[in-house]
């Protein structure tokens, strides 16, 4: 939602909307508060500068500082409504009580012994489950299943996920235990819902830590079936010293505050980007369109804000601004691997070993590596993938969070390069994309690309006597006779390999520069690209064939020119391309005349071995005089 709303100069649709509906709206308190605050900031500047009245719903859990949310939102008295936290569609029972450990198994354990005949918590035949047990991948799970007993994590493959759900859902299980991130995603509900312990382990600070409030919220939110129970149950053990300050915010209305401030620099740069915000005065204006404007006055020590006065508040203003875009510009470019988006990654008890053995195997070594930040392990997991070294466990699932990060923070990435006009940064943050999707090397044979390919016959096909087969252009222009020979495959691998063949990318592109031969000095350059697919018989270009991205993905495009003797990239576009296309890319000649050298790219963000590159002279002349003007 973010990245849809930030270019909302180039997007009709949402200069457009005229209802903005949030849901959950207490979540600006939480760890992803920052991003939800500025979409809705985002949301109220538009319709001011647009003068085109948005009507905003917000959705939340009862808040002891309801108003300041509602009047940030344009809610007027009658408008807003802020219910204790007892009001609910279905009554819940909360119990807090101190902890004892549970699991999954020990559940199993307790129903095999109470029940001597059908196991306690399973209401169907073990003949019934069969044909859907049998598909489970996990043997623990499908040990525990058959006793009426499921779980849910992050490692679980998305079949075994589904099948504890629909189990559990159709009443066929009884128990279900999920891990505490799965709350949010899962949307599971019962009579009876037991928070068995208020604390994860964080790895960065080596210690155990508090789930937030909004967490157990959203927990205990699952013990809720309208129209099944008059009443749910939710029992909560924690550490015993903790039972009075969960009996008080969770019977009790919670206030939220603003956490923008600790990650004002993402948010600032992102409207920098866009052109919103050009100057240190526009920075300033814009944060008085958020959150942490309203709270300054109200919670000023919460904020380090000296005093309440219009003085103190400006000069608090101002001075964040200036740290901030003094942060910004000294690290001039980000390191991919330390990307905020990673810090959330979890670091299990025990898996430091793990780490440092999977940076140890992997192509770039890190210097008194801190084997419990989560930046540390995104990048061994990113270098493995890289790499294709199998991992497995709750480690394969952190791989997959990282991988479909990485695809994002690299899209921004190249937004972000391009806008500072540095061409090779650009051009390689498009290549990572690439290796990110396919899950190789730069420097690998781009063969490794195809199913059934192993670095062994792309180095025999690389050594391939009279012409070396290279890239898949190279193997789809071999004879039937020849190729056959050389993959040495059987008719079902060599099928697998004509259908990733008769996919992979094959565009023509042609271009024209508009108007060559009267280009003058600080004049636009237009150059008009035409794009033809050949679909080979297709009607659609569907999904890019990554079996090593961990989702569907549909394949993306630049069009970038630039300029190699200087590095500068002077105009780019981003190309979804079905069948046929064209499109203008527009840059400034050179004040000082002369013929010029530029390069055409045409990049892909998906394959390796598809992109194309072409140079082109202007002969620039002298600027016009005022009388060839006139």
């Amino acid at each position: 939602m973010g990245c849809f709303v930030r270019r909302w100069k180039q997007r009709k649709h949402v200069q457009q909307v005229s209802l903005f509906i949030i849901d959950e709206l207490h979540l600006i308190g939480g760890q992803g508060g920052p991003i939800l605050e500025i979409i809705v900031s985002r949301m109220r500047y538009i319709a001011s500068q647009l003068e085109n009245k948005i009507r905003i719903v917000a959705l939340s859990t009862s808040l002891a500082n309801a108003k300041d949310l509602g009047e940030w939102i344009g809610a007027t008295s009658h408008g807003l409504f802020n219910f204790p936290p007892g009001v609910r569609p279905v009554p819940l029972e909360i119990h807090i009580q101190e902890a004892c450990p549970s699991t999954a198994v020990d559940l199993m354990t307790y129903s095999s012994v109470d029940s001597e005949q059908k196991p306690l918590f399973l209401l169907q035949s073990a003949e019934e489950l069969e044909p859907f047990v049998a598909n489970i991948k996990e043997p623990m799970l499908k040990e525990t299943i058959q006793f009426g007993v499921g779980y849910l994590h992050e490692g679980l493959s998305s079949t075994d996920q589904d099948i504890v759900k629909h189990f559990f859902e159709t009443g066929w299980i009884q128990v279900c235990v999920m891990s505490s991130s799965m709350c949010w995603g899962v949307p599971l509900s019962a009579h009876l819902v037991v928070v068995m312990g208020t604390q994860y382990y964080d790895g960065r600070e080596n210690a155990h830590t508090d789930y937030p409030v909004t967490d157990l919220l959203q927990m205990m939110g699952h013990a809720s079936r309208p129209l099944v129970d008059n009443s749910g149950k939710c029992v909560i053990l924690c550490h015993a010293p903790r039972k009075e300050y969960y009996k008080k915010f969770l019977y009790e209305a919670f206030p939220v505050e603003s956490h923008l401030h600790h990650y004002l620099h993402d948010n600032l740069n992102a409207e920098v980007v866009v052109g919103v915000i050009q100057n240190k005065q526009d920075a300033v204006d814009y944060l008085t369109w958020t959150f942490m404007y309203r709270r300054l006055t109200q919670n000023p020590n919460y904020y380090n804000l000296q005093g309440v006065s219009h003085r103190h508040l400006s000069d608090h203003l101002s001075e964040l601004v200036e740290n901030t875009i003094s942060d910004l510009e000294a690290r001039s470019f980000g390191n991919f691997g330390l990307a905020s988006e990673y810090e959330q990654l979890p670091i299990r008890p025990g898996e430091e070993e793990l780490i440092r053995r999977l940076i140890n195997h992997q192509r770039f070594s890190f210097e008194n590596p801190k084997y419990t930040d989560p930046n540390v392990k995104a990048n061994a997991l990113l270098q493995a993938h890289f790499s294709r070294q199998t991992i497995g466990g709750n480690l394969a699932s952190d791989q997959q969070e990282v991988l479909i990060y990485a695809s994002r923070l690299l899209q921004a990435m190249v937004d972000v390069i391009s806008s500072n006009g540095w061409l090779n940064l650009a051009l390689l943050a498009m290549e990572v994309s690439q290796m990110v999707t396919q899950g190789m090397w730069e420097r690998d044979s781009m063969l490794l690309q195809l199913p059934h390919f192993t670095k062994e016959l792309a180095k025999r096909c690389q050594e391939n006597p009279g012409k070396s087969i290279e890239t898949v252009f190279d193997l789809v222009e071999m004879e039937d006779d020849e190729r056959r020979e050389l993959l040495q495959m059987s008719d079902s691998q060599l099928m697998d390999i004509a259908r990733f063949c008769n996919r992979f990318p094959n565009i023509d592109l042609t271009y024209e520069v508009l108007d060559s031969d009267n280009i003058r000095a600080a004049e636009d350059v237009s150059v008009h690209v035409s794009l033809e697919r050949d679909l080979e018989g297709r009607t659609e270009v569907g999904p890019v064939d990554a079996p090593r991205y961990p989702k569907s993905k549909e394949e993306g495009w630049w069009l970038v020119v630039g300029d190699t003797k200087t590095n500068q990239l002077l105009a780019i576009k981003r190309v979804a391309l079905q069948r046929k296309s064209r499109v203008k890319l527009d840059f400034t000649a050179p004040a000082e005349p002369g013929k010029k050298t530029y390069t055409l790219y045409f990049m892909c963000d998906s394959y390796l071995g598809c992109d194309q590159e072409y140079s082109f002279t202007v002969d620039v002349k002298e600027a016009a005089t005022m009388e060839e003007d006139s």
